[in-house]
């Protein structure tokens, strides 16, 4: 499975490394070739609610080969492309794989390992986003120089290839243990667990969204706009964000909610630092370093919320969380860019220490999932 987040991360964001490569391509505007980026993230936010609905019926493992193998089309789609229009089909078959196997991320989880391991597996599992975070963007742009940005996404193909030659003799037969339906929604809905757990996802990814989406004005005005420094400095994000991932399963597997409660207080705070930190990139380094490990235990963490607040209807509740993330980057990206204009990177950085501020709180009082008894062995 970590494999397969790999590859389909890696997917999801090699437009962003190779976009104005892709437009000149295809002769078309770089805000253009934009949409790509767009259809994709509608897609996956559809797929999100719907793909445990319409699968109901289907072994998991069947969906999650099926998935793998759409990222395989999609990725030769991409390679093979005349046009924008036919782009624009890749990318919305890579939202669908994306919103579908995230939604359904927590509930394998459960489904492979014993309740107690569930955070070390998901740590595992969203290791592979981690490692495609930190590789994607600057092997993308290396490799679209050297084999344009087609050679890009055959090479992503071979990454798809290879996940689904591993996972299909690995994967077991899940067969469905639930019968999720449109109404499901609204029963998760009426509880006020769920509506607790959902705002405070919303606050957690969208207070990072709201700094980060706008990352790089930042950076531009710490190294005076060098790109080689500024390169360095997302690809150190990158490496602290796997950091925090890969080490998060034992702290949440002790205790979740002071787990999410920190690391959202530790990003609050180290906003306002960032503030006077952003004058320089030295005092950048460490400031960068400390909030990619603290966001990265975030997304471990909210699945391992699923997996023990929702743990009846894991499917569904993750696609809720999907299209929680998805609206929260929506507003916090509209919001960041009104707040940039007006008041520059400082208003972005003090906005988002109150959204996280507010996220440490909301989590610390209202979410408060049992914590399973301890496996010594597991952690």
């Amino acid at each position: 499975m970590s494999l397969g987040v790999a590859s389909l991360s890696t997917t999801e964001n090699l437009p962003v490394a190779i976009l104005t490569p892709i437009a000149e391509g295809l002769n078309v505007t770089t805000g253009m070739a934009g949409q790509a980026l767009t259809a994709s993230a509608i897609s996956a936010t559809v797929a999100a609610l719907t793909v445990a609905v319409l699968t109901r019926n289907l072994d998991r493992r069947i969906l999650l080969l099926s998935l793998t193998v759409l990222q395989v089309i999609a990725n030769l789609i991409m390679a093979l492309a005349p046009n924008l229009a036919t782009v624009l089909v890749g990318r919305v078959l890579v939202g669908i794989a994306v919103g579908g196997f995230w939604s359904m991320s927590a509930a394998l989880a459960l489904r492979l390992v014993p309740t107690v391991d569930v955070p070390k597996a998901l740590a595992i599992v969203f290791g592979g986003s981690s490692v495609a975070g930190i590789a994607a963007a600057p092997l993308g742009s290396l490799l679209g120089g050297v084999i344009g940005w087609r050679g890009v996404f055959w090479a992503a193909t071979a990454l798809s290839v290879v996940a689904l030659s591993i996972q299909l003799p690995s994967l077991p037969s899940m067969p469905p243990q639930t019968r999720a339906n449109l109404g499901t929604f609204v029963v998760l809905l009426r509880r006020p667990a769920v509506l607790a757990g959902l705002a405070g996802i919303m606050l957690t990814f969208g207070g990072h969204r709201f700094f980060f989406g706008y990352v790089r004005a930042m950076l531009d005005q710490a190294t005076n706009s060098r790109v080689g420094l500024i390169s360095g400095l997302l690809l150190l994000f990158g490496v602290a964000s796997f950091i925090g991932t890969t080490r998060s399963g034992r702290l949440h597997s002790r205790n979740m909610n002071r787990t999410m409660t920190v690391a959202s207080a530790t990003i609050a705070v180290l906003a306002l630092v960032m503030i006077p930190a952003s004058q320089h990139w030295l005092s950048v380094i460490p400031v960068l370093f400390f909030w990619g490990v603290a966001f990265g235990m975030i997304p471990v963490g909210w699945s391992t919320w699923i997996t023990r607040a929702v743990a009846d209807h894991a499917e569904s509740a993750g696609g809720l969380q999907v299209a929680i993330i998805q609206l929260a980057f929506i507003v916090a990206s509209g919001l960041g860019g009104v707040v940039v204009d007006r008041s520059g990177v400082s208003g972005i950085l003090v906005g988002t220490a109150v959204i996280m501020a507010l996220a440490a709180v909301h989590i610390h009082f209202l979410v408060r999932p049992a914590n399973p008894p301890l496996n010594p062995d597991s952690v």
